[in-house]
């Protein structure tokens, strides 16, 4: 699995929101603006990781990502995870659902205990093999 630093992780979220971009666009984005030699730097160590692809287009890079978001998102959530609650993905997602002030819908439920249904069957065949 990859894993990406914060200022990773903000670029690639303003990628997602933006599509494709320029470092000057993405840069742009950012709460914290970082030096467009940073940004520049990080897309490349992103590129190398093969999180973002670039083209030239006038004389400038014009970036986008690669992988899907969810790739990325799971990076970060296990990155929390690990550092917040131990590595437990358990914690993290109890806190998670604590987190949400709206009631969940019946559909959020019921994707939440399919999850969890196959979660658990995963667990039993795992445990089966040993």
């Amino acid at each position: 699995m990859r894993r990406f630093s914060r200022r990773e992780t903000e670029i690639l979220e303003a990628l997602y929101r933006l599509k494709e971009a320029s470092v000057g666009a993405i840069r742009a984005e950012l709460d914290e603006k970082p030096s467009y030699d940073a940004v520049r730097t990080t897309l490349r160590i992103l590129e190398q990781k093969g999180a973002v692809t670039h083209r030239n287009e006038q004389r400038r890079f014009i970036y986008a990502p690669t992988l899907a978001k969810s790739s990325a998102w799971k990076s970060t959530a296990r990155k929390l995870a690990d550092i917040f609650f131990g590595g437990s993905i358990e914690n993290a997602a109890l806190a998670m659902l604590k987190l949400s002030d709206a009631d969940l819908s019946e559909y959020e439920i019921s994707k939440i205990e399919n999850l969890i249904s196959k979660s658990g069957k995963t667990v039993v065949k795992n445990k089966r093999r040993s």
